[in-house]
């Protein structure tokens, strides 16, 4: 996911790609091709998953520098929306905080997704999402029936916050 604050307080998506089963059986070939598209784009920051990019995160460093490259990792139970742990180069963000700030961004127009025709294969990685409470955790969770993806909702969700990060870094 591609997006920008062109509007103050609202951040455009402007592009998406998913990644079929057929193309993702070559992690390295997706890499390429995301920075192929990074380049492209020209863009300022890359949010990266920290869970499985042991190869990937590196090899988008090494084409944009680790001060370009934000990886992220959800936990559960913190009291910080966003804490930054630099020995890891990593932060560590409050799953169900953003999560919960992501659907009120989508509610109250603060997200701009693509019109319907391009963002139409993708909505169900958004709706496939459902919300309920934990007793355990005692608070409310999100969560995906098994088979059901979520992965453009959270390719959005970070391509905000990478937003975020680097406009209240770099004053944008």
């Amino acid at each position: 996911t591609i997006g920008g604050f062109f509007e103050q307080n609202r951040f455009s998506v402007i592009y998406i790609k998913a990644f079929s089963v057929e193309e993702s059986n070559d992690p390295l070939e997706v890499v390429r091709e995301c920075i192929k598209i990074c380049t492209l784009f020209r863009v300022a920051a890359i949010g990266c998953d920290k869970g499985h990019g042991w190869t990937a995160n590196p090899m988008m460093a090494e084409s944009f520098t680790w001060d370009r490259v934000l990886q992220y990792q959800y936990v559960v139970g913190t009291a910080n929306r966003l804490l930054f742990d630099a020995s890891k180069h990593q932060w560590s963000v409050n799953r169900t905080q953003i999560m919960s700030e992501f659907f009120l961004d989508v509610k109250r127009d603060r997200i701009r997704l693509p019109s319907w025709p391009e963002f139409q294969p993708y909505h169900k990685d958004l709706t496939n999402i459902f919300v309920e409470y934990s007793t355990k955790l005692r608070t409310q969770t999100y969560g995906h029936n098994p088979g059901d993806t979520d992965d453009v909702a959270h390719s959005i969700i970070y391509a905000k916050l990478t937003g975020d990060i680097y406009i209240s870094n770099f004053g944008w």
